[in-house]
């Protein structure tokens, strides 16, 4: 069995990329990465077919992306309930050789969860409650060196701060206060804007 997800993203092999590449498996993946839950539940929520969605789990589950955490009676049968292993995360020949129409779901996944965590965090007046949080903004015309420098920067920074998040978990863990602390919420992004339209003239 996987290893808990530990709040790390994995960086997937062209393997489980494959795997992944069916939306509804991209859609259960992002579910379980909220909550745990079954397939009948999720089923339910998204209007989809019990048997279909049940084949889905299991193969994420052969590939340790989700794992069974509970067995529980329910209306007289046995659901049998699941949680993300892993956050799942595509980067370089993986993410290029997966089809548009999935590189778009998964997009749209990612920026609906980070909108949602955005406006709970603004309705719950935490958004502003440190003057050193980061907000930042900026829009700026690139060439494909600068564009390749700019993902690279990204990348680093994503993996230096999971550093610092692993060993702020250690020491929650060693001072008895494992669901201690605060909970930070980061976000990298790095995307092409369409240009600009063009003023009419003014008359």
């Amino acid at each position: 069995m996987a290893e808990p997800w530990d709040g790390s993203p994995d960086y997937v092999d062209a393997r489980i990329a494959r795997a992944l590449a069916h939306p509804l498996r991209m859609q259960i993946l992002a579910a379980l990465n909220k909550r745990a839950m079954s397939p009948s539940q999720f089923a339910k929520e998204h209007g989809k077919k019990v048997p279909n969605v049940s084949y889905h789990f299991r193969a994420l589950q052969k590939l340790e992306c989700i794992e069974e955490i509970e067995i529980r009676p329910v209306r007289g049968a046995i659901e049998h309930f699941y949680k993300a292993n892993r956050r799942a995360l595509f980067d370089g020949k993986a993410w290029n050789d997966l089809p548009a129409s999935v590189k778009e779901e998964a997009s749209g996944l990612t920026m609906g969860d980070f909108l949602t965590a955005v406006a709970l965090a603004m309705q719950a007046g935490t958004f502003d409650a440190h003057d050193e949080r980061m907000l930042v903004w900026m829009q700026q015309r690139l060439d494909k060196k600068g564009w390749r420098e700019a993902v690279k920067i990204q990348r680093d920074s994503v993996r230096k701060l999971n550093r610092v998040y692993k060993e702020a978990r250690r020491r929650l863990r060693e001072t008895g206060e494992p669901q201690g602390g605060m909970l930070g919420t980061y976000a990298v992004f790095l995307f092409e804007s369409p240009p600009p339209k063009e003023k009419p003239d003014d008359v």
